[in-house]
C-alpha cells in the first residue's frame, strides 16, 4: 500500500518531468492533487499549500532540477499540513 507521500513524490516526479514546470506551476500542480484529485484539503488549505510549495522550491529555472526533490517537497506538504494523520 501506498502512502501518501509516495504518491505526491510519483505525481510531482511524473508532472515535473524534464524540470519544464515553473516552482510557481508545480506548486500549483500539487494544490490541485490534494485538493481536486484526492479531495483532501478544501480550496482555502489548497492555496497555503500552493504558497508552501512555492516558496520551498522558489527560484528554479527551467530545465534545472528544482532545489527540493519530489520525496523531500512532499514529504514536506504532508508533514506542515498533517496530512498523513489519517492515513496507515
Amino acid at each position: 500500500m501506498s502512502s501518501l507521500r509516495d504518491d505526491l513524490a510519483a505525481y510531482i516526479r511524473k508532472v515535473d518531468e524534464g524540470y519544464e514546470l515553473s516552482p510557481y506551476q508545480l506548486a500549483e500542480l500539487v494544490a490541485v492533487f490534494l485538493h481536486e484529485e484526492r479531495d483532501l484539503v478544501s480550496g482555502g488549505l489548497a492555496d497555503q499549500i500552493q504558497d508552501f510549495a512555492y516558496e520551498q522550491n522558489r527560484g528554479a529555472g527551467y530545465r534545472h532540477p528544482k532545489p527540493l526533490t519530489s520525496d523531500a517537497l512532499a514529504a514536506d506538504v504532508v508533514d506542515r499540513f498533517g496530512l498523513d494523520k489519517d492515513q496507515p
